[in-house]
């Protein structure tokens, strides 16, 4: 058998063979670096399934312990593997769509800041039209500390965002009329 697999293994393979398709799989695994040496590691196969080489000391253990590793592995391979967690930033967004118009990299980028994102987008959620003004001008990627006013129809229309959402904060001491944008 190569040298690799046992002769209790080797005899458990051929009282399977009738029953099921069986075979062995090696595995050479480079050992050290610049060394030309390597390890083999090898097992058996089971209609095309990979398992590990069974430690038994006579070959009907070796035809329990394989069948057994066999159906533990099956159904192991039937389950379907757990949803991924799921994206904070997505999660913010669902929460706090109007964030949307940063952009989802935007968003994505500055995540660990997520307080002061929660911050402005409570601001734009009081003030829509904000929303549409960062839609027009779109940020490249500040963060959400900086930030630039726009000016617009020779007032200021845009936000600065200094300490946590400044400029949406003092355009929310104006009425929410205004929808020509904050005097600050």
């Amino acid at each position: 058998m190569g040298g690799c697999i046992r002769q209790q293994v080797a005899d458990a393979l051929w009282e399977l063979s009738d029953r099921f398709d069986v075979g062995l799989w090696y595995e050479y695994v480079k050992v050290g670096a610049g060394v030309k040496q390597y390890d083999v590691f090898c097992g058996v196969v089971v209609n095309g399934v990979r398992l590990y080489q069974p430690h038994c000391r006579s070959a009907e253990e070796c035809v329990e312990e394989i069948l057994r590793d066999y159906k533990r592995e099956v159904e192991r391979l039937s389950t379907p593997p757990p949803p991924p967690p799921p994206d904070p930033a997505e999660e913010l967004l669902r929460e706090w769509p109007e964030l949307e118009a940063f952009g989802v990299d935007w968003v994505r980028k500055w995540l660990d800041l997520r307080d002061r994102l929660v911050e402005i987008a409570k601001v734009m959620r009081r003030f829509p039209w904000m929303v549409e003004v960062v839609r027009q001008r779109p940020v490249s990627n500040p963060p959400p500390l900086h930030g630039k006013r726009i000016r617009g129809e020779g007032r200021l229309r845009g936000m600065s965002f200094a300490e946590p959402a400044q400029g949406l904060l003092c355009a929310g001491r104006l009425s929410e009329g205004d929808k020509a944008g904050a005097r600050v």
